[in-house]
């Protein structure tokens, strides 16, 4: 989902583009568990360039996190 890839571009979500993936969801009709799993792919991208967790929207568990970042 290229609309995502924009979203996550600058490694930080801002309210705007919390609602805008919400629009995404909508206008491509998928559930929340599937828009969480694309959402998941963007921003461990992030995470692995830098970002911290709280720039983020995306909830990831502990396990799921420092698979992402070991080095933490």
């Amino acid at each position: 989902m290229d609309q995502l890839s924009k979203i996550y571009a600058d490694d930080f979500i801002t309210e705007e583009e919390a609602e805008l993936k919400s629009g995404i969801q909508e206008i491509f009709d998928l559930t929340y568990d599937q828009m969480n799993d694309y959402a998941k792919i963007k921003a461990a991208v992030s995470l692995k360039k830098g970002a911290g967790p709280k720039d983020l929207d995306i909830v990831f568990t502990y396990e799921e996190y420092f698979k992402i970042r070991p080095e933490q």
